[in-house]
């Protein structure tokens, strides 16, 4: 049983790294790299407003007051 799971694993590995050459040296999987990358990009400012939402802009707060004290 264990030598069994060790090829599942040796087979696993090598698809893993057949995937990571397609993705990383070809056209077509660094296009997908970065349709993937924009998406979290668009995922991480959909966080943020909701952020902003829930606290109120507290930080924001913050910085404009410091920036008004420099100002003074």
């Amino acid at each position: 049983m264990l030598v069994f799971s060790f090829f599942v694993w040796v087979l696993k590995l090598k698809n893993k790294l057949v995937l990571e050459f397609l993705l990383m040296n070809t056209q077509i999987g660094i296009t997908i790299v970065c349709y993937i990358a924009k998406a979290f990009t668009n995922l991480m400012g959909m966080a943020s407003v909701g952020v902003k939402f829930v606290f109120g802009g507290l930080g924001e707060m913050e910085r404009k007051k410091k920036n008004a004290e420099r100002l003074i």
